[in-house]
């Protein structure tokens, strides 16, 4: 794992970007290492490598300068999926985890691909979402709370501080969003800290969900729609912006 400063860009179902390359390793680019994941200067993308989605360890997994700042990059619909193969192709760039929810039942697969200084993730559903389902099933990556405390964020102009303790908002029972839109800027005037999430499809929400349960973390997730299969999250991870 190399570490050097630098901010990443992270697209889940979005466009991310986050961080910040100097001119003097700025055309790094990603690449599968002989371990299994993505690796580049300052930047690490595990991709299904752990599975403990309560620990925190699972899905898509985010370690910016030495520091893990995002985990659990996967869909989210009722209880935790269960892990089927994965396919790691070094030469094509891309990384493909099989995943399925037994009870509903769902199937679903998780691409991530390296372009140059970004990562592009798409998923596929076997089928269409099952109507009892829409509106609860998201594709949702978390954000690891302690290290931004404090810290700023913006989406599409709306500002706000991720806070020591969560607060809210509330809607009825249910946990609103802090704000919705196209683009989220986490924390935006750190350089070595900033990531960017930039919704390619859908809108993006983030949610403190700590109000839920203490162990939880920041979350920024889409929606799944219900009436596709093909490509219901793209998004793009860009190490440089």
């Amino acid at each position: 794992m190399k570490n050097k400063k630098f901010s990443s860009i992270i697209l889940l179902g979005l466009l991310v970007y986050s961080g910040f390359l100097t001119p003097a390793w700025g055309q790094a680019k990603l690449s599968i290492n002989d371990q299994g994941y993505f690796e580049m200067p300052g930047l690490d993308i595990m991709v299904f490598d752990d599975y403990y989605p309560m620990g925190h360890q699972g899905g898509i997994t985010i370690i910016q300068n030495g520091v893990r700042v995002a985990a659990n990059g996967d869909i989210r619909i009722d209880g935790s999926p269960e892990k089927g193969s994965k396919k790691v192709d070094p030469a094509a760039g891309t990384i493909l985890a099989q995943m399925s929810f037994p009870k509903i039942p769902l199937q679903y697969n998780v691409q991530v691909k390296a372009e140059g200084n970004k990562i592009i993730v798409t998923a596929d559903l076997s089928q269409p979402l099952p109507p009892e389902w829409a509106g609860k099933a998201w594709f949702q990556i978390e954000l690891f709370p302690p290290i931004l405390y404090g810290k700023s964020w913006n989406m599409d102009g709306q500002t706000g501080i991720f806070p020591t303790d969560s607060y809210g908002p509330i809607t009825g029972i249910e946990v609103a969003p802090y704000a919705s839109g196209k683009v989220l800027a986490v924390a935006p005037v750190t350089e070595n800290q900033r990531l960017t999430i930039k919704a390619l499809k859908g809108t993006l929400q983030l949610v403190d969900d700590r109000t839920n349960t203490k162990e939880s973390w920041f979350s920024v997730r889409t929606a799944i729609p219900s009436d596709q299969t093909k490509g219901i999250i793209e998004s793009n991870q860009l190490l440089k912006k």
